[in-house]
């Protein structure tokens, strides 16, 4: 807690401060307990730095995510940087798991996404606090503690490191599979609100599809801007895009949207955010009803088949409609 308080006191306005400005503030308890990754250009993530009191802290550095070792304590972090990353936003998490010395560990991790010049995040810091509960012999579900990512990057012959975008959609589509993802979803959520967010989700999850009938329309997503994954996706028999990967993004253009907004002082909402290519027009429109707050609409719109006004018009029908 005291990590996350420090973080959001240097985060001013929502430039996010940096790995350096946090662990050398006069207020920082924690640097002995925190673990630097840092992302280089092609977003490829290598640990820099591991505190004193953590057991991995003789480890040979900068050592890349990847070769990380699957059961020790740091993996439990970088296993998660996807996360603050995505959503420009602390994450916490705790749990158990037997390590490398078949010792049984509980811990307790918050990751901070931290930004030299405020805007791009170019390191993740984890604070973790942890204790031993003593000799824990190796179960199957011990082994599946192991993150999928992980799993497939060491599986068979050495691979190039999976850039974070590869990274982000390979997360997902794991979840997707796993039949998980609603349910990784609604973990960013109140546990008093879940259920009710779940009749939410399906509401517009069933509706989606209205929205390729608009015009020009290349593809949908509907994604929760708290976790930044999407819902439901659809696409045309055209070009398709990448639309785990759009969600992430675009949660961010979002959240850079309102920090802005907020640093101007203006208390609007946000109708909608429209990017305009070469070729193609991108919608992003947060939903405007009550129960769907939250909710994302992305819509693909092919330039030269789509007439602006009337998508925007129609796709503004059908979010007033997608009422539960």
């Amino acid at each position: 807690m005291q990590a996350y308080n420090l973080w959001t006191s240097l985060n001013d306005g929502g430039s996010l401060p940096s790995s350096k400005e946090l662990l050398t503030h006069p207020d920082c308890t924690f640097a002995d307990n925190s673990v630097i990754i840092e992302l280089d250009d092609e977003l490829l993530g290598a640990v820099t730095s591991i505190g004193a009191n953590l057991p991995s802290s003789s480890a040979k550095l900068p050592l890349s995510v990847e070769k990380v070792p699957r059961r020790s304590l740091v993996s439990r972090l970088t296993d998660h940087i996807l996360e603050p990353v995505a959503n420009r936003a602390p994450v916490g998490f705790e749990a158990e798991f037997v390590d490398e010395r078949e010792m049984d560990i509980s811990y307790r991790t918050i990751a901070l996404p931290c930004s030299s010049d405020g805007v791009l995040i170019d390191a993740v810091v984890g604070v973790i606090s942890f204790k031993s509960n003593g000799p824990a012999a190796i179960t199957e579900e011990d082994e599946e503690l192991s993150s999928p990512i992980r799993k497939k990057a060491s599986a068979g012959k050495a691979k190039k490191p999976l850039s974070l975008t590869e990274k982000v959609k390979e997360k997902i589509i794991d979840l997707s599979n796993s039949g998980d993802l609603i349910n990784q979803i609604l973990s960013y959520h109140p546990k008093e609100k879940r259920e009710q967010r779940r009749e939410e989700i399906m509401n517009y999850k069933d509706k989606l599809k209205e929205c390729m009938a608009i015009d020009g329309a290349i593809a949908v997503a509907l994604f929760d801007y708290e976790s930044g994954m999407p819902i439901a996706t659809e696409q045309g028999g055209g070009k398709s895009l990448d639309l785990e990967v759009a969600a992430a993004g675009n949660t961010n253009v979002l959240r850079a949207k309102y920090a802005t907004m907020k640093e101007l002082g203006i208390d609007e909402p946000i109708e909608d955010i429209l990017i305009t290519l070469g070729t193609q027009i991108h919608m992003i429109r947060p939903a405007s009803s009550e129960s769907g707050q939250g909710l994302i609409v992305y819509l693909a719109l092919d330039k030269a088949k789509s007439n602006l006004g009337m998508a925007r018009m129609k796709l503004r029908q059908i979010e007033k409609g997608l009422e539960v």
